[in-house]
């Protein structure tokens, strides 16, 4: 998908700047080639990162509403996802980053915040429009080691604890495709405790690149958001790739290692942040021995039950 809005994009610019459908459709194989899977490898991938950034804020005056349907139709997005106008977005980025009707999603407005009404206790919403891709169980027997595409990684890395942890924990990662609506939400009522930036890298967090890098979850740049699920520790992790430098957390600077003296309190499905592009969050909370997380469902959407704690 990635490769694809890359060589779209790219067309389309070529387009809108020569008025050439030759040269468009010569810019659309050179940039397939370049991005392919092969050559992410060796390319700068924060410095691409960046250079997607600013042609998504590239204003194309009376073009825009064009250049976002082409997006639309590239990354098949859905458009019950679009609740204004195409009209109204001054550039691709702010289509990207566009507002949904929460209330459509079940969600109402309490104190000023959209939330889910009289939540489940031990129920975990949905965080983001996305696909539950990947989920487990990390645990002391095991070294607190999980698998995701055959490849390790432990709690300790993608979590940057100081120690094992003495508990369960079950992790579930939810992968947002270029298509998806890009906020990602609270899944339980969290008290935040403590926030730290991870600088990393930006490899593909897209199920072609999950098997090829070694622990990609925790080499990837990531804000681990730390703290309290009632009595549980739990841990909101958005993770950044390529073409996503940017990660933002609303109301905050995100700054590495900051504490909180009083608990930020949050209540389930309360937008929590968003990305500047496709991402993953990652969840992951602690679980007595004998109970059971169930999740189920494929493609997820923001106010509906992905899992439930038995």
């Amino acid at each position: 998908m990635l490769l694809k809005l890359l060589s779209v994009f790219s067309a389309a610019i070529s387009y809108a700047l020569h008025r050439n459908v030759f040269k468009a459709a010569i810019t659309f194989v050179i940039t397939s080639i370049v991005f392919s899977p092969l050559i992410i490898h060796l390319i700068p991938r924060k410095a691409c990162s960046k250079l997607m950034g600013r042609i998504m804020k590239i204003k194309f005056g009376p073009l825009t509403p064009s250049a976002i349907r082409l997006y639309m139709k590239a990354t098949k997005v859905n458009p019950e996802t679009v609740s204004a106008p195409i009209t109204n977005y001054k550039s691709i980025q702010q289509f990207f980053n566009r507002d949904i009707d929460l209330e459509k999603r079940g969600l109402v407005k309490l104190n000023n915040k959209f939330q889910i009404s009289s939540p489940l206790k031990n129920a975990i919403y949905v965080p983001a429009d996305s696909k539950l891709a990947h989920q487990g169980y990390f645990t002391p027997n095991e070294n607190h080691t999980a698998k995701v595409k055959g490849i390790d990684f432990t709690a300790e890395k993608l979590l940057q604890l100081d120690t094992k942890p003495n508990y369960k924990m079950h992790f579930s990662v939810f992968y947002l495709s270029p298509a998806d609506y890009h906020t990602y939400h609270v899944p339980f009522d969290f008290k935040l405790e403590h926030m730290n930036y991870v600088p990393g890298d930006l490899w593909p967090v897209n199920t072609k690149f999950m098997g090829r890098i070694n622990g990609l979850l925790a080499v990837n740049e990531r804000v681990v958001l730390s703290g309290k699920w009632g009595t549980r520790r739990a841990f909101i992790v958005p993770v950044g790739a390529l073409n996503v430098g940017s990660i933002h957390l609303f109301g905050f600077q995100i700054n590495p290692g900051q504490k909180f003296n009083t608990p930020n309190e949050y209540v389930a499905g309360q937008p929590l942040g968003n990305f500047s592009f496709g991402s993953t969050v990652v969840l992951c909370f602690e679980v007595e021995e004998n109970e059971v997380v169930t999740m189920v469902g494929d493609k997820v959407q923001v106010g509906a039950i992905v899992g439930m704690i038995k």
